[in-house]
């Protein structure tokens, strides 16, 4: 499902959008376990067919969660916690320090 970019979504870089999708569809195509945090996850979900929030603000205002920390969005805020028999803990360990940025979400998720 293809849908217009909607004035809230803000600035957008299509070359690393373009180029990212097709980075994901070629690992799943070879079977390359990918990771993707934030952003990444997004385009994963995209590029297998789902969609997602342009702006939870504007089309989600349910509002849920709290969607912008107050510090600047490079300073960690809160700890997430790591499942401990997973490859991402043996990669970071558990009670990672993150910061929290939710502009946009994952909407819909792609069918097999």
């Amino acid at each position: 499902m293809h849908c217009d970019p909607i004035p809230e979504l803000g600035i957008t870089n299509r070359n690393r959008d373009v180029f990212e999708i097709a980075l994901v569809r070629v690992a799943v195509a070879k079977h390359i376990p990918i990771l993707g945090i934030c952003r990444s996850a997004l385009v994963i979900n995209v590029a297998l067919g789902g969609t997602v929030y342009q702006d939870l603000k504007s089309q989600f205002p349910q509002k849920p969660f709290k969607h912008h920390q107050l510090a600047p969005g490079n300073q960690p805020t809160h700890f997430v916690s790591v499942k401990l028999d997973s490859h991402l803990f043996k990669a970071v360990g558990d009670d990672v320090f993150v910061n929290s940025r939710h502009h946009q979400a994952l909407r819909t998720f792609p069918r097999n």
